[in-house]
């Protein structure tokens, strides 16, 4: 599966230097090079990134600038992003204890590079995989009781007249009411639910085929989903994540 990797450096030659790095690595990845943090954040809320690469001076006419550490402060505050690795790109040594505790930093590129040790990190960051994210759980409580629903087991969900019906990979059916579609994707934090249309979402995993022509999506069990017209571009967009 493609990875996203975040490059936020404000030197083009190194960017493009890390760029290479990554295309040589052999995983699959999506590169996206910024050195605006303002845009920077509006991508990664835009987007899953699995990999960020942040240097941490950014302005260097702002003497002690660490810039690139405020923006991961703001990356990590994010719910998606607690655990992603994020790789900084530094000549100084006093933000090391502060970036490993605090910021849960995955390694450090050091200026001048070192191309093979450089090679070497991203590889292992390409690799690493989020603990966690199959571990989603909605929780809902309906007459008094507090019911764990796991993410990985929903197959689909629709809403009719206010009420969301969840239907499980067990072949069980929840039902929750007042609860909207947008409310539930917020509250999940999970990429594999994918809003095909006003009142329903389908998880990527269980899709057995696409049929854009017609706007339907067969599920499993063969159960079938209409893509509605105004989430059809979203929704294919969301399919390349």
């Amino acid at each position: 599966m493609e990875k996203k990797v975040l490059i936020l450096e404000d030197n083009d030659k190194t960017a493009l230097l890390l760029k290479q790095l990554l295309e040589e690595c052999g995983s699959p990845v999506k590169i996206y090079i910024e050195k605006d943090i303002e845009r920077a954040y509006a991508l990664v809320l835009q987007n899953r990134i699995q990999l960020f690469i942040v240097d941490i001076i950014l302005d260097i006419s702002k003497p002690g600038d660490t810039s690139g550490i405020r923006f991961a402060e703001s990356v990590r505050s994010i719910a998606k992003y607690k655990y992603t690795p994020i790789i900084f790109i530094t000549s100084l040594q006093d933000p090391e204890i502060y970036a490993y505790r605090e910021l849960h930093c995955y390694g450090y590129i050091e200026k001048p590079f070192a191309i093979e040790q450089v090679k070497r990190l991203l590889s292992e960051a390409l690799d690493c995989n989020i603990a966690g994210e199959d571990d989603r759980v909605l929780h809902f409580r309906k007459d008094g009781i507090l019911y764990p629903i796991q993410c990985s087991e929903v197959i689909y969900a629709q809403s009719v007249n206010h009420t969301i019906c969840f239907y499980l990979t067990n072949g069980t059916e929840f039902k929750i009411s007042y609860k909207t579609c947008k409310q539930i994707l917020e509250e999940a934090e999970y990429d594999e639910f994918i809003q095909c249309n006003r009142g329903a979402i389908v998880n990527r995993k269980y899709i057995g085929n696409i049929d854009l022509a017609n706007g339907v999506i067969t599920l499993r069990g063969n159960v079938t989903v209409d893509i509605g017209i105004r989430y059809k571009k979203k929704f294919i967009e969301a399919l390349q994540w």
